[in-house]
């Protein structure tokens, strides 16, 4: 009786190891625009690791994917790391990101994946933490070919600096911006 409650125990264990590891693994759908896209809070069970840079980050696994109405009404599916990044925005960041006006897309070079919505982007590299970009950076970013140009993917979510100005980081450069001005300074690496 023991040893058959030890087996099933371990069987238990095993089920739920390949339940978190597989929820890690899944695929994307592929299409591309020239922004890109996503992370948030776990469900159930837990998440899978994530590295860029050689920092360590946590995309949790979200379930199922979840239906978001677009500005124009059209329902668009947040799935993945997206959703999990989406869910951890505050309110002032959800309310700076909007709606979607796109399902997730793979990025032209088919390293990441990315979720446009009116007034930012979720974005990944395959294999790594999702990053928020929005407003003018986002608009500078654009301007530069998004993450198929000569700054790269992002490696930071925005970042406020002490003299007020906000931040983001990228591959090969850095994107900043200050309260009333017109365009923010790419500044390259």
């Amino acid at each position: 009786m023991r040893s058959t409650a030890i087996r099933v125990a371990a069987c238990s264990a095993a089920i739920a190891t390949f339940a978190v590891f597989g929820a890690g693994c899944s695929s994307n759908k592929s299409g591309e625009a020239s922004s890109s896209a996503a992370s948030a809070t776990s469900s159930a069970t837990s998440g899978m690791a994530t590295t860029s840079a050689g920092a360590s980050a946590t995309t949790p696994d979200t379930g199922a994917p979840t239906t978001i109405p677009g500005a124009n009404g059209t329902p668009y599916t947040v799935q993945g790391p997206i959703l999990a990044k989406y869910k951890t925005l505050t309110a002032d960041q959800l309310k700076d990101l909007g709606k979607p006006y796109d399902n997730e897309q793979k990025t032209k070079d088919g390293t990441g994946v990315y979720q446009q919505f009116d007034g930012g982007v979720l974005i990944y590299r395959n294999g790594g933490p999702v990053y928020f970009v929005w407003g003018k950076i986002r608009d500078a970013w654009n301007a530069n070919q998004a993450s198929q140009g000569k700054l790269g993917y992002p490696t930071s979510d925005e970042q406020v600096l002490p003299d007020g100005s906000f931040k983001s980081v990228f591959e090969h450069g850095t994107i900043t911006w200050k309260t009333g001005d017109a365009d923010a300074t790419v500044t390259m690496s």
